[in-house]
């Protein structure tokens, strides 16, 4: 990251804090969660649960929602492996799904704010640093 990302996060992350301190953790589902979590839809009811609380589905089209990307599921954006877009895909797709959980502290504010960074980061080519804001905040608790 450069140092405009660094101070941009750190700021950020501070605000984060914050709120997740006044608010404190509603209902079962606190923290944000990991391309990891999201994937476990299939053999975990808690997650398929948490899922269904976003508005979204596995089988939703990547394309679809965030207007830029490959024609692929949510799922299989979380499943993509490798650096560069395909790890934007993997960690968009989980900023996706905790800024749309209604009990998510997230720094991303609304799913359109994701899919507006999603889309800027197409626009520019300059996929890391994006990568780089949604993992970071995907792991924050």
């Amino acid at each position: 990251m450069n140092r405009r990302t660094t101070a941009f996060v750190v700021v950020h992350m501070l605000t984060v804090k914050i709120l997740a301190s006044t608010l404190g953790p509603v209902g079962a589902f606190h923290g944000n969660k990991t391309p990891g979590y999201w994937k476990q839809y299939y053999h975990n009811d808690k997650v398929a649960t948490a899922w269904g609380e976003t508005g979204y589905s596995p089988n939703d089209s990547f394309n679809d929602i965030f207007g830029v990307g490959p024609d692929i599921t949510l799922m299989a954006a979380l499943n993509s492996g490798g650096g560069g877009v395909m790890a934007l895909l993997r960690h968009a797709t989980a900023g996706l799904l905790n800024a749309a959980h209604p009990d998510s502290v997230y720094w991303y504010n609304s799913p359109g704010d994701v899919i507006a960074a999603v889309q800027a980061a197409y626009a520019s080519g300059d996929f890391e640093d994006s990568k780089d804001l949604f993992e970071y905040f995907n792991m924050e608790e």
